[in-house]
């Protein structure tokens, strides 16, 4: 998924732009330090940067909201400092520190202010990157609910929270203080975050994509970045699984053509067919066939069968080479039983049984074999079949291909799927990995 799944702007309608004012400046009335509003026309609070004190702006005597007195700290990012974002230049206005309701995870909003684009927000978290805005939709929400819907696109339900305000500096368009609180929900659709906040009743919802810390630190040319840690809530997989899905099926699909392919150049020439049934007295005797060709090294596919019923036979057979003598030898079990117990009908066993000779030389051959069975033993007839073929593709063949073609998707979607788990084991809402919140 890409910002053109959501129309040509990313964040829905683009809002009117901002009329570019001067700088307004006046003086602090619990220190005097003087302080500047940027976002003139638009600011309703303002910190002072000498004392902290948070002052209400629309109020023409710029009374105090709460006077602190505290040391204003350092940020990442400075009030006034500038970044640009595809093409656009944005200047920092606000700062706000906030933790969830434990206080025991925290995470930075830096407010960005273009008289010509509005307001924008850059969120970080363990050293995760967010790019911010506020949706102008109604998304007609009554209550919480897992999955939310936006422009075609599903988006998980991901975290419950009630955030504390620890620490602001700078102006904003609302009014804000320290221990301010807020209910939010958050849903995922990486690379994007839908956010829902609710303040006394009044929900606002924002689009949080993920910005990778390469991307604002050179906006911003900042000197060095906080260290990512876990995954980010929206942070997108290096494997997409889709596509890995895609890729499995086009690779089952490439390893069953190689497997038809391979299947009808092979001859699969039979060698041998035998029918019999034996008799008591059998089971010490030694069978013999007719010579028989192999004209190329190739396999041999032998596939046998008996006539059993609550009894067992085997087949001991031995593929000799008339020129060389050299023998290959190849036994085969066959043996079925049935009945009824307690739990019911059952079954078990059964009365056929294949395997493969590899590489088996060219020459002339004879099949020699003995048959051992219970019903042979008990003075009755035992019916055998016996089928041999040359140069036969194994059913086999097609699952190793299909191994070998999987191998890397198959490592790709472990990796996928590991990330995913990641992710959501940092959720209230945990799930096993490997999927997609995106339809």
């Amino acid at each position: 998924m890409n910002a053109s799944d959501f129309g040509p702007n990313l964040f829905g309608e683009e809002p009117p732009a901002v009329k570019k004012a001067a700088i307004r400046k006046f003086n602090c009335p619990s220190c005097g330090g003087e302080i500047q509003i940027r976002a003139v026309g638009h600011t309703l609070t303002a910190v002072c940067a000498h004392c902290g004190t948070v002052i209400d702006t629309s109020d023409e005597r710029f009374s105090v909201i709460e006077d602190v007195r505290t040391k204003l700290r350092p940020t990442l990012i400075e009030i006034g400092q500038r970044g640009t974002f595809d093409g656009i230049e944005w200047e920092t206005i606000g700062y706000v520190l906030k933790s969830d309701r434990t206080g025991q995870y925290f995470w930075d909003e830096y407010l960005l202010f273009n008289p010509y684009h509005g307001f924008r927000f850059l969120v970080q978290m363990d050293g995760h990157w967010s790019f911010v805005r506020v949706v102008k939709e109604d998304f007609q929400r009554m209550s919480f609910v897992t999955t939310v819907w936006y422009q075609e696109h599903s988006f998980q339900a991901f975290l419950r929270d009630q955030p504390v305000v620890q620490y602001v500096k700078g102006e904003f368009y609302w009014r804000i203080k320290k221990g301010d609180t807020a209910t939010t929900e958050d849903y995922v659709c990486p690379p994007y975050m839908l956010s829902f906040e609710k303040v006394q009743g009044e929900e606002t919802a924002s689009l949080c994509e993920y910005t990778l810390p390469d991307v604002v630190q050179a906006a911003f040319t900042l000197q060095s970045m906080p260290r990512r840690k876990g995954v980010g809530p929206n942070q997108p997989s290096a494997f997409d699984f889709k596509s890995i899905m895609r890729v499995g099926a086009i690779a089952a699909a490439v390893a069953l053509v190689i497997h038809i392919g391979s299947a009808s150049m092979s001859a699969s020439q039979t060698i041998v067919s035998i029918n019999a049934t034996h008799v008591a007295g059998d089971q010490t005797r030694t069978f013999t066939t007719d010579p028989f060709t192999i004209p190329s090294t190739s396999n041999v596919y032998v596939k046998t069968g008996a006539q059993v019923s609550n009894s067992w036979a085997e087949l001991n057979l031995s593929f000799v080479n008339e020129a060389t003598k050299e023998i290959f030898e190849l036994s085969q079990g066959m043996e079925f039983y049935f009945g009824s117990d307690s739990d019911g009908p059952w079954r078990e066993g059964d009365p056929n049984a294949d395997g493969y000779l590899s590489s088996v030389p060219p020459g002339t051959y004879r099949l020699t074999y003995d048959v051992e069975s219970d019903t042979l033993q008990k003075g009755l007839t035992q019916p055998i079949s016996i089928a041999a073929a040359r140069d036969v593709t194994p059913p086999g063949n097609f699952f190793w291909t299909l191994f070998l073609l999987l191998f890397y998707p198959g490592i790709a979607w472990l990796r996928s799927s590991s990330f995913e788990n990641r992710r959501w084991e940092n959720s209230d809402f945990p799930r096993s990995g490997g999927d997609e919140g995106d339809e």
